[in-house]
């Protein structure tokens, strides 16, 4: 692999931080894809902090459901890995399903918010 130096050490890179190289990352998806570990957890850890920011940028979610989402969209996108032809592509792929879950999330809430409104009415025009 290619080494970087930093602080006059040499460091392997991984391929999945941001400077990475795009094959080293489509690799990884494999891996991923093949149900490595090793390769599941790198693809988490390189890739939480923007589906945190996906699943944060929607005002209705407090930070409860944030997390919520954060790990329903890994757990989906896991689940699913598979079916994902091109693996250089699996940054925007994770995002659209973050940003799907935020979204089945907060119809979940208003539609709940919703029937409790409706159960609150009801029980208004009994008792008066």
């Amino acid at each position: 692999g290619r080494c970087a130096t930093r602080g006059g050490r040499a460091h392997r890179l991984a391929g999945v931080r941001r400077g990475g190289h795009r094959g080293d990352r489509r690799g990884l998806v494999a891996r991923a894809a093949a149900g490595e570990p090793v390769a599941l957890r790198a693809l988490y850890d390189a890739h939480r902090p923007d589906v945190y920011r996906v699943a944060r940028s929607f005002a209705g979610l407090g930070s409860d459901d944030v997390e919520d989402v954060v790990q329903e969209s890994f757990v989906r996108a896991f689940r699913h890995l598979g079916k994902l032809q091109q693996h250089a592509r699996f940054l925007p792929w994770l995002l659209t399903i973050a940003r799907n879950r935020a979204l089945s999330r907060l119809a979940r809430r208003q539609a709940h918010d919703f029937m409790q409104g409706l159960q609150r009415g009801q029980r208004h025009r009994r008792v008066g």
